[in-house]
């Protein structure tokens, strides 16, 4: 059985998304040194076989993966960004904000997917959906994320009020 990034890889194929090449294992660390955390396993997996998409491309449901030079932290992403959705108090709400890096969006930034990301290795790396000061838990990690997106890509797009805080 292939894995979840070569499955993504197949399935952008499919729907005829331009798809990136991969990152070197060199990126990779650049990143990691540069931002001061290490990159979970499933999401290098992912980044090694696929670095986002091309451009402002989008998949069916309209999220656009990015590159892994635009992916950034919540602050970084997010905190100028005071239009509709209103991200400019992300930071004031959500607990350690500058841990969560953004690595896609739905709808030219409606909302967005960030992963928790830690100097060591972590059990889990969150993603969360953040739409202005709203966030919420979607998976506990990104191979769960992968695997709800490419199960049903509209599944992660809009959580339920029960689940946002």
């Amino acid at each position: 059985m292939n894995s979840p990034a070569v499955r993504l890889r197949d399935y952008w194929s499919s729907i005829r998304v331009d798809v990136r090449p991969g990152v070197s294992h060199q990126a990779i660390q650049s990143f990691e040194s540069k931002n001061g955390v290490l990159l979970p396993g499933d999401f290098s997996q992912y980044l090694l076989s696929a670095d986002g998409m091309n451009g402002s491309q989008s998949d069916d449901a309209l999220i656009s993966f990015w590159p892994l030079d635009s992916v950034a932290t919540i602050p970084e992403c997010l905190s100028d960004f005071a239009g509709i959705p209103d991200y400019s108090q992300i930071g004031t709400h959500l607990r350690d904000a500058g841990s969560y890096f953004v690595f896609a969006d739905y709808l030219i930034w409606s909302h967005v997917y960030a992963i928790k990301l830690s100097p060591c290795r972590a059990d889990r790396d969150l993603i969360l959906w953040v739409c202005g000061s709203n966030y919420c838990l979607v998976a506990e990690s990104f191979s769960e994320f992968l695997q709800m997106y490419l199960d049903d890509p509209e599944s992660v797009l809009f959580p339920s009020e029960s689940q946002r805080d």
